[in-house]
Formats: structure tokens, sequence, C-alpha cells
């Protein structure tokens, strides 16, 4: 479909097809699971180029809520790989020293 457009038609077709289906709180949990990004958090102690895991969140809404701040701020962090507070590396995955 890329660079194709559905069309009218089509759109109502999968409209009504869509209506008056809900999904199970089970199912929306597994949704919201898979699409989430784990966030690990980790200090350099005394420069010794060794990271430690302090930390790690199932999503960013967690971890932005632990450091009070915005999931956007920790994702340009996470993103640029720059030191977070002057202090932790935020990484979405775990990493092996």
């Amino acid at each position: 479909m890329f660079g194709k457009f559905h069309s009218k038609e089509t759109k109502l077709k999968m409209s009504k097809i869509k209506k008056g289906r809900f999904q199970s709180k089970e199912t929306k949990l597994k949704i919201s699971l898979t699409n989430s990004n784990k966030v690990f958090i980790y200090n350099n102690e005394a420069g010794l180029n060794k990271f430690f895991l302090f930390k790690s969140f199932d999503n960013y809404s967690e971890a932005a809520k632990y450091f009070s701040c915005s999931t956007r701020t920790l994702s340009r962090y996470i993103d640029k790989n720059k030191l977070f507070r002057k202090k932790w590396f935020l990484f979405t995955k775990e990493i092996n020293n």
C-alpha cells in the first residue's frame, strides 16, 4: 500500500467492521507491554569505564514519574546518549560490561 490510498468506500467499510468491537483489559495490557520500551538506568562510578545498573522501568512513563520529568525528556537523552542530570546513563536495552 506504499504510495496508495484507501477509497472513501473502503474506509467506510473498515469503520463499520470496527464499530462495536471492544478489547478486553487483558488484550489492552498485552498490547501495552508489547509496544512499551523498557528503560534501564545506569551510573558510572568514579570513571571506571563500567556501568552499574541502578534501576529499570517497564516503560518511559514510570521512569519519567521517578525522575519527575516528561517522557519526551527521557526520550531525548536516550536517543542522544547524553548523561542525564550529570549522573545517569539511560538505555532501552540492558548492556553487558
